[in-house]
């Protein structure tokens, strides 16, 4: 599972291994430099979509 974690304001980093019992495979953490509010603006989404999309290329045709 990709994790994308919002870091901007953040003293702490966020523990992608929350995640961990909710799935069978691994927790990948990306963190992405804004605020929790702004991963939908188009430079955080930009960022996203390029990581998404590397992975998504990555997969067997």
């Amino acid at each position: 599972m990709l994790f994308f974690a919002a870091t901007a304001g953040r003293a702490e980093r966020t523990g992608s291994g929350l995640w961990s019992p909710y799935v069978s495979g691994d927790v990948e953490l990306r963190e992405i430099d804004c605020a929790h509010g702004a991963m939908t603006q188009p430079g955080p989404l930009r960022e996203i979509g390029r990581i998404v999309a590397e992975r998504l290329n990555e997969l067997p045709q």
